[in-house]
């Protein structure tokens, strides 16, 4: 296990919590979220703030479980460990497991609470949109769920991890916003959150 670094202020309260959760990354959820109510908008509907929120709120929840699934299979797997000599911000992990800074059980709940409050948060986007929004979201977790856990990681399967990271937090993503501010699945949302 690699030693905590002494100079890291990221070892407790605040810091930590958000190093663990990757939550400098959650603006990849924040700026589609708000693209697909900006698009809404764009058709002719209005924005509800609170529907926004609920959104917004539920997107994170469901990223930060997928941050953390992410670094705790790459735990197990060994690849976080192994890779010691190319850590940048956008590879490597949180390295938070590898630091003990958490250990790995505890990652792994931080993990399925995440994923279980996203869900529970999304109830009512269910009852005001209807099954596409579950459909929606049931790709999102299980992409992000099979990204790096056996027995598919697809992280590891040549492009096809970016290419599902694209999808989600682009087309699949705006459109689910648009679905909760519209009520209607707008395919034009699909095309408009693919530069996202």
């Amino acid at each position: 296990m690699v030693k905590p670094d002494p100079d890291d202020n990221a070892g407790r309260g605040f810091a930590k919590w958000c190093r663990i959760t990757r939550a400098p990354f959650l603006t990849a959820t924040l700026v589609p979220v708000l693209f697909g109510a900006a698009v809404a908008h764009h058709l002719g509907y209005g924005i509800s703030l609170p529907w926004l929120a609920l959104t917004l709120i539920s997107a994170a929840f469901l990223h930060i479980g997928t941050n953390t699934l992410n670094d705790y299979f790459d735990h197990r797997s060994g690849a976080d460990a192994a890779n010691e000599d190319y850590i940048a911000p956008f590879t490597g992990g949180s390295r938070t497991i590898q630091n003990g800074l958490i250990s790995a059980r505890a990652m792994l709940t931080v993990s399925v609470v995440s994923f279980i409050l996203g869900g529970v948060i999304a109830i009512p986007l269910l009852f005001r949109a209807g099954m596409p929004v579950l459909y929606l979201g049931a790709v999102g977790i299980a992409s992000g769920v099979f990204y790096t856990a056996p027995p598919l990681r697809f992280a590891g399967r040549k492009g096809l991890g970016e290419l599902l990271i694209g999808l989600n937090l682009g087309p699949l993503m705006v459109a689910g916003s648009v679905l909760i501010q519209t009520g209607t699945l707008e395919w034009s949302a699909l095309l408009a959150g693919i530069p996202v």
